[in-house]
């Protein structure tokens, strides 16, 4: 292994170009991690869960869902992750009328959450996030949570958002 990496580093000292275009490949496949997080970041910072990052622990929960909206790798997420997803979803559908109103804190994502103030632009940004999960289809039979009581979550969105996962 070492061997390896002293013929590495001598290729990189000796050609300028092969270094330049090795630290712009690695500054490509890490820039989406960096810039976005991910799903369990997010589902932090709407909880409340402190993270020792200064930004993220900054934002409010209607900035967390803009964010969990496009962040976070693939829309596939664990069973454990999809139960917390259900929780977070019932509590923004629950509390729209007060998370549509927040402020937003942070000035690098204004102008994606100026999007989603006011109800209409509010619930189609909850559609998507529940869209984005696949329906959160591995809790959906085990974990029901209501709506102020009254509609599971499943029942909030209706079937014609996923008919593929009736």
């Amino acid at each position: 292994m070492a061997i390896l990496w002293c013929l590495f580093q001598s290729v990189i000292n000796n050609m300028p170009m092969a270094r330049i275009l090795y630290f712009n490949f690695l500054l490509f496949i890490s820039l989406p991690a960096f810039s976005c997080g991910t799903v369990d970041n997010w589902m932090d910072a709407y909880e409340g869960v402190e993270s020792n990052n200064k930004w993220r622990d900054s934002m409010n929960q209607l900035e967390s869902l803009v964010m969990l909206r496009g962040c976070g790798g693939p829309a596939r997420l664990k069973k454990r992750q999809q139960e917390r997803m259900l929780r977070i979803l019932t509590d923004a559908v629950s509390r729209k009328y007060q998370l549509a109103r927040l402020p937003y804190n942070n000035r690098d994502i204004r102008s994606q959450v100026k999007r989603y103030r006011g109800l209409l632009p509010f619930e189609g940004l909850l559609e998507s996030i529940y869209r984005r999960y696949d329906c959160l289809q591995d809790v959906r039979s085990n974990v029901v949570l209501k709506v102020n009581g009254l509609k599971t979550i499943y029942e909030y969105f209706g079937e014609g958002i996923c008919p593929e996962y009736r």
